[in-house]
């Protein structure tokens, strides 16, 4: 190998690093653990149900292959990429697993729609409370984040308080 591909291969390595540890860092996805004995400060990977709760997985009536997921997630909206929310489906290229379909920004309770796709919502707090419509969901697989992958639960009748504010349409 030439220098100037090892070079090459450096600087790529370490703009991937510096990459990763900026997104953790803004998202929080690290804990800074300071030790008692040595007062020196480690670094400890946090599980991503500390950030990401999975609130329900709820049936749509009428529907069958298409259910409403409910997430929790102590970040601001802002810092919340839905297009990287996906599930795994074996034997078919990434960019044609399902996504998430209207989504919806729902206050703090889960009681009022605040914003969507489109509208962003207007308070700057640092928790975000969303849901979404996912079609063909695999029960066996995780849902996938920006922030990692999240089991999902058996699916439950949608509260009445979604689905007094939130209807079906389909794509």
């Amino acid at each position: 190998m030439t220098l100037a591909v090892i070079v090459a291969i450096l600087i790529f390595l370490g703009m991937m690093l510096y990459e990763v540890i900026t997104r953790e860092k803004m998202f929080g996805l690290y804990a800074k653990i300071k030790s008692e004995r040595t007062n020196n400060t480690k670094i400890q990977a946090i599980d991503i149900t500390q950030l990401v709760e999975l609130i329900g997985v709820y049936h749509v009536s009428g529907q069958k292959d298409v259910h409403l997921i409910e997430l929790g997630i102590k970040t601001n909206h802002g810092n919340v990429d839905i297009g990287q929310i996906t599930q795994k489906e074996d034997w078919v290229d990434p960019l044609d697993w399902q996504t998430p379909w209207d989504e919806k920004f729902l206050n703090s309770k889960g009681t009022k729609i605040t914003g969507d796709g489109i509208d962003s919502p207007s308070d700057n707090s640092d928790y975000t409370r969303l849901t979404f419509f996912l079609h063909y969901v695999d029960f066996n697989k995780p849902i996938i984040t920006q922030f990692g992958a999240l089991e999902l639960k058996n699916p439950e009748k949608m509260p009445e308080r979604i689905s007094s504010i939130i209807e079906y349409e389909q794509p």
